[in-house]
Parts: structure tokens; C-alpha cells; sequence
């Protein structure tokens, strides 16, 4: 485990629980259901979609998949975040008589979570182990363990590398530095590469991107009927197939087509085919079990948008937009992820 990364989480959430009054919130909630009067209960409603509105905007809220996976290998994962959230919706859907007993029971839970892992942090401190500092946003690389061979694993590093120096090359106009490996989680297949800020606004965009073409594929796929056999002729079952897999690739190729737009405005032909080339890994390496994301650096500084112009709270919510699509995306069944055609799935097409 990455206790540098996983002391910094913990920082993290302690911040949230001072800012932002977590727990008595949910208390909160419970003593007016524990009420069981009709205004309690629409009060404990409206104060529930308070506490969640509140939760997103957390630290917690943007914790990627790597970093949520940290909480989940302690055992703590439902207890803040987009956890905390499902952990609610759940508890709120079962019986109304159950509701107070499950926030009850949960609530005692969660504050001797809080309490464990306060103790945790302690005791890391004294250990000498300092919170994690990202000098620059991160884009993750996360492998499967079938995938961890060391052949392949460099292969695939150098590959995504090209990736990330085709996109960014478009926008500095000039010759890129190499990316550099600046974290690894070892023993669980993550690497990170530190780019500039620009670059990680442009690499979630285009993951964003790639999470709406993966959903439409889905759904593209599951809208077609099972059709019965004894009154439907195979061949036309088989066109009508054939025409849901021509629709999903024609998906692929408009996303990889677009990309080197998002990218600069000026983008020349040959900057623009390289983007395309590399580009095709994300369609290539997702249904193998391989993810990617972004992650950006927090701090425990309070947050206040009201110090925010109005351009840079746009982003920042467009950003947990984002983030949040990209970690759905993962909830799908990836096995029916849209593919490359095969005259562009060859072996070897993203080498330069």
C-alpha cells in the first residue's frame, strides 16, 4: 500500500470532517426521522439532499478510483465520498421503520471509523510517514495483475507515454519534454505521470469523452431486443447485429476523429494523424481491464466559491463532472465496449 498516498487521504478527510460538519449532519437527519412526524420527515429529506450536495464538493467527492481503492483496502470506503452517498441512498430505501435504526447503527459506525483512522494517521506521523505532495496533476495507468508481466509492462509505459507526448505536443507549440513516471503504488499495477495542469484539463476531457462513447455503445447494444428465432430469419438477426456493431465503431471514429480539435485549433495534419494513431490504446486497453484517469492535487486549505471567479467555478464543477463520468464509465460491463474497426486494430498500430 502507498502509506504516503493513504496519509495524505486521511489528511484529507479529516479536513472534510472539520469544513464541512459530516457527522452531525447525519445525526441530524436521524434524530428528525427518529421523530416519525410528517414534517421531520420531509425536513430529514431536504437536509439529506443538503449533506449530499455537501459531500460532492468534499475532498472525499473527487477521490478517483486509485484513491478510493486506498479507503476500500482499509475497510472505509463507504463511510465517505461518493460511498458515504450510496451508503445513505441505500440505508434511505429501506423500510421507514428501519430508516432511524439503519442511520443509527450506521452513524456509530462511521464515528469510530473516523476515530480508527485518526489513530492511523497518528501513528503514521510518528512513524515518520509525511502526507503525499503532488508537485503536478497525475495521469493514472492502472494494469490488471494478468497484465503485470515485465515485458509488457514496459511496453505498454512507453506506449502511454507517446499517448500523453501526441496530446500534448498540439499545445506547447514546440518540443515536449519527455513525461516522466513520477509515482507507482507498487504491487498493484498503478503508475502515474506528473504533466502540466493544461494537459490534465485536456486528458480528463477526453476520458470524459470517451466514458459518453462507451455509455451509448451500451446502450446502443442492450436497446436491441432478443429476437425469437422460430419467427425471426437468422440472417436477418445477423444484419441486425452487424448494423448495432456499425453504429458502436462509428462511434470510435468520431471520437478519435475529434480529438486532435479539442486539442488546438491549429493543429497541424501530421500532429493531428500521430494524436489519432496513439489515441486508439484507450479502445484497445480498456476491455483488457486496463483504466486510466485523472488525478488532481487537493490541500486542506478551506475551500470557499465564493473566492472563486465565475470562469474558474465553472471549471472546477465541469472537473467533478467529469471525473465522476470517467469512474462510471468503469461500472460498466467493458467487455461490451465499443472496438476499433479491424483494418485499424493491428498488431503494432500505435508504435511510432
Amino acid at each position: 500500500m502507498d502509506t504516503e498516498k493513504l496519509q495524505q487521504i486521511l489528511e484529507l478527510i479529516e479536513a472534510d470532517e472539520k469544513e464541512f460538519s459530516i457527522q452531525p449532519k447525519i445525526d441530524e437527519i436521524r434524530n428528525l426521522i427518529s421523530q416519525n412526524a410528517a414534517n421531520t420527515v420531509e425536513q430529514a429529506s431536504l437536509k439529506v439532499d443538503e449533506l449530499f450536495e455537501v459531500v460532492r464538493e468534499s475532498r472525499a467527492g473527487s477521490f478517483t478510483n486509485t484513491e478510493v481503492e486506498l479507503l476500500e483496502n482499509i475497510n472505509a470506503d463507504q463511510y465517505f465520498g461518493e460511498g458515504l452517498i450510496e451508503s445513505l441512498e441505500e440505508l434511505m430505501s429501506t423500510k421507514s421503520f428501519e430508516v432511524a435504526q439503519g442511520l443509527t447503527a450506521f452513524g456509530k459506525d462511521r464515528q469510530t471509523k473516523v476515530s480508527k483512522l485518526n489513530q492511523l494517521r497518528g501513528l503514521f506521523t510518528e512513524m515518520g510517514v509525511k502526507p503525499y505532495k503532488q508537485p503536478l496533476p497525475e495521469v493514472a495507468l492502472k494494469l490488471p495483475s494478468e497484465l503485470l508481466a515485465i515485458d509488457e509492462v514496459a511496453d505498454r509505459l512507453k506506449k502511454f507515454s507517446h499517448f500523453l507526448n501526441a496530446v500534448q505536443a498540439p499545445m506547447t507549440k514546440s518540443k515536449t519534454e519527455n513525461i516522466k513516471l513520477t509515482r507507482m503504488n507498487k504491487g498493484s499495477g498503478e503508475f502515474f505521470f506528473g504533466v502540466q495542469p493544461e494537459t490534465a484539463v485536456l486528458m480528463l476531457s477526453i476520458l470524459a469523452d470517451l466514458a459518453t462513447v462507451v455509455a451509448v455503445a451500451h446502450q446502443i447494444r442492450n436497446s436491441v431486443p432478443k429476437v425469437d428465432k422460430q419467427y425471426v430469419d437468422p440472417e436477418d438477426a445477423k444484419a441486425l447485429n452487424e448494423k448495432v456493431e456499425e453504429i458502436a465503431k462509428k462511434s470510435v471514429d468520431k471520437f478519435l476523429a475529434e480529438i486532435p480539435q479539442k486539442i488546438a485549433k491549429d493543429v497541424s495534419a501530421e500532429q493531428a494523424t500521430n494524436v489519432k494513431k496513439h489515441a486508439q490504446i484507450l479502445f484497445k486497453w480498456i476491455p483488457l481491464g486496463v483504466h486510466f484517469e485523472v488525478v488532481f492535487d487537493k490541500t486542506v486549505e478551506t475551500s470557499s466559491k465564493e473566492n472563486l471567479s465565475e470562469d474558474k467555478l465553472k471549471l472546477e464543477t465541469e472537473k467533478r463532472q467529469q471525473l465522476e463520468s470517467v469512474k462510471d464509465m468503469y461500472e460498466l460491463p467493458l467487455q461490451e465496449m465499443p472496438l476499433l474497426p479491424e483494418q485499424h486494430n493491428e498488431e503494432g498500430a500505435e508504435d511510432d
